[in-house]
């Protein structure tokens, strides 16, 4: 029988290891490289020009000398729309990397539940810096597309914001009466909110951006929920920001539930979550009543959760 190279990486990651065809195509098709394909295709529309013109007046010489131009200019973008691909698959795997631990560490769930029971938000120190890529590659954003740089960075921004107000806490000051926690929950849903868009613009392929967009609304659509049932002044400009979403969030989630069926597991799987958490939220005349099992009280926390929380206060 013969041995399986359990080492290669079909075994271990999703999805075949991309070639040569897929990266000619995402290069033929990207939009964070049009340019650079618009180059490429002037200059080999220049260099067949050119080989017409010299089979006619027989200058093989000038040919050459254009081919060899020709085919630099093509290979050098080329190289730099690769560069872009690696700027792009960066980001985009930072960002989605946060929702991701954000969503199975349940830190909107665990969010909504301390603000209904009236507990302290505690004051979280990050252990670590988990902003690498913009910290060590912010400058390399200026290669892409401004649309994609003014989402990118809104992302970075409000999950800075985030990080601060966390390492603030929020002292209780009763159920449903904690204006502070409100805020982190606020900062929390503006960085997934961004995040969401981050990732439209930057991914391209499709099953993979569905993936991490529905990653990402794992957490914005509960934070969006309890904001916008909580927040109800109508001169406060939270609630008109956040009243002015409804109608869009509406029509995203009869767009998804519409489209679940059609899938990838794993994104219907998040699919299905996400709706679920609305449906039960948005009742009749848009009325919102977050479900039990969202204002309960929150679990304690494991032991390693413990020790984490204990090592952040004591620094």
């Amino acid at each position: 029988m013969a041995l399986t190279d359990w080492s290669a990486p079909q075994h271990h990651i999703h999805g075949e290891p991309k070639g040569l065809k897929y990266h000619f195509n995402r290069f033929r098709r990207s939009s964070h490289c049009q340019d650079l394909l618009f180059i490429a295709v002037v200059a080999s529309v220049f260099c067949i020009l050119a080989l017409i013109v010299c089979v006619f007046v027989k200058t093989p010489e000038a040919f050459i000398a254009v081919l060899g131009i020709a085919l630099t200019v093509v290979g050098w973008a080329y190289q730099a729309a690769n560069t872009r691909f690696g700027v792009v698959d960066l980001f985009a795997a930072e960002i989605a990397t946060l929702c991701r631990v954000s969503a199975v560490s349940e830190f909107i769930p665990n969010s909504i539940r301390r603000y209904y029971a009236g507990g302290d938000f505690p004051k979280i120190e990050s252990l670590s810096d988990y902003i690498v890529v913009f910290d060590n590659h912010a400058k390399d954003l200026e290669i892409l597309d401004g649309d994609v740089v003014r989402y990118v960075t809104q992302f970075y921004v409000y999950i800075k914001a985030l990080t601060d107000a966390v390492s603030r806490g929020a002292p209780a000051q009763g159920p449903r009466n904690n204006p502070g926690a409100l805020n982190i929950v606020f900062n929390a849903f503006l960085a997934f909110e961004s995040a969401r868009q981050a990732l439209t613009v930057l991914m391209e392929d499709g099953v993979e951006r569905t993936e991490y967009v529905l990653t990402a609304m794992l957490s914005e659509v509960p934070a969006y929920l309890l904001l916008l049932s909580e927040i109800r002044d109508p001169e406060d400009l939270r609630f008109q920001r956040l009243s002015n979403r409804l109608r869009q969030y509406q029509v995203l989630i009869a767009e998804i539930e519409a489209d679940m069926s059609r899938l990838e597991p794993a994104s219907e799987l998040l699919a299905r979550q996400v709706v679920r958490v609305w449906n039960e939220s948005v009742h009749e005349e848009d009325t919102i009543t977050l479900p039990e099992r969202l204002r309960a009280r929150p679990p304690a926390p494991t032991p390693v959760a413990a020790e984490v929380d204990n090592r952040s206060g004591a620094g």
